[in-house]
């Protein structure tokens, strides 16, 4: 998991347009991915999303969180199971990412 701090240095930004959610970093290409399902009724809210072909699983089962302008996202790398909640992983679950993220001005 990037710290905040890292983040910002890195130059991470996450654009959702539509059903795109574009992730790019500071001097690299961008990449494109697809929203399928987005489900704020579901408890904890639901996204899947469709990476790149050849950039991960064929579909990210994600659980989030949004309050206000922050964003809270949690999903297993493997894209094999959706996250029972929105809580930061423990140091030893590799296998899970986690971000929060706050709206640009």
């Amino acid at each position: 998991m990037l710290s905040e701090e890292e983040v910002k240095t890195e130059g991470v930004t996450l654009i959702f347009a539509g059903t795109t959610l574009t992730v790019g970093v500071k001097g690299g290409k961008a990449d494109s991915a697809e929203i399928v399902k987005l489900d704020p009724s579901a408890s904890p809210k639901a996204l899947d999303v469709k990476p790149p072909t050849g950039k991960g699983p064929p579909l990210v089962l994600m659980v989030y969180e949004l309050d206000g302008k922050r964003l809270k996202v949690l999903f297993v790398k493997d894209g094999k199971d959706r996250p029972k909640s929105v809580a930061i992983p423990k140091a030893t679950d590799k296998d899970s990412a986690y971000m929060e993220l706050e709206k640009a001005e």
